[in-house]
């Protein structure tokens, strides 16, 4: 099983063992919601986070529309396992204290060609606010070119999937 620790829009190939990693701001952005920002400790120093004044798509369970957009082609159908490298902003700190479990403060909705969506957790607040590596869980994927589309949560910047 490879382990997919980020999805890039430059539409590379997975690793067939080992790891994979795609980097949020060489994704393909709708540049009307975010933006690509310094983040001194990641590790490409950039990151990606909605704009200033955008509202969140993330909890809209109506809402499709891509923020970020990645090509994914893994080398074999299967289960792969996946994560993400994070921070947060200011905004993002002030709402560290208030989280709970079953809060979505720092969850994305990721969609993945067009199954139904999910929410998932790409933060975690008891963790290093300045770098944090969330599992995402397991990712069935097909082996052939899939599209994978994400939307941010307010106060969280995104080195990669």
């Amino acid at each position: 099983m490879a382990l997919l620790s980020a999805l890039t829009a430059a539409g590379a190939n997975l690793a067939a063992t080992g790891e994979t990693r795609f980097f949020a701001a060489e994704a393909i952005l709708n540049t009307d919601r975010v933006e690509v920002v310094e983040q001194e400790t990641f590790s490409g120093y950039q990151g990606v986070t909605l704009k200033d004044g955008v509202a969140s798509l993330a909890t809209d369970p109506d809402s499709r529309d891509p923020e970020l957009t990645f090509w994914v082609h893994a080398p074999a159908a299967g289960y792969y396992s996946w994560s993400c490298v994070t921070a947060v902003d200011e905004y993002g700190k002030t709402l560290m204290p208030k989280w709970t479990r079953l809060g979505t403060e720092f969850s994305a909705k990721i969609l993945l060609d067009d199954e139904p969506p999910q929410l998932l957790t790409i933060f975690s607040p008891w963790r290093n606010e300045g770098k944090n590596t969330n599992s995402l869980g397991i990712i069935r994927l097909t082996g052939k070119r899939q599209k994978l589309v994400m939307q941010l949560p307010r106060g969280v910047r995104l080195e990669s999937v």
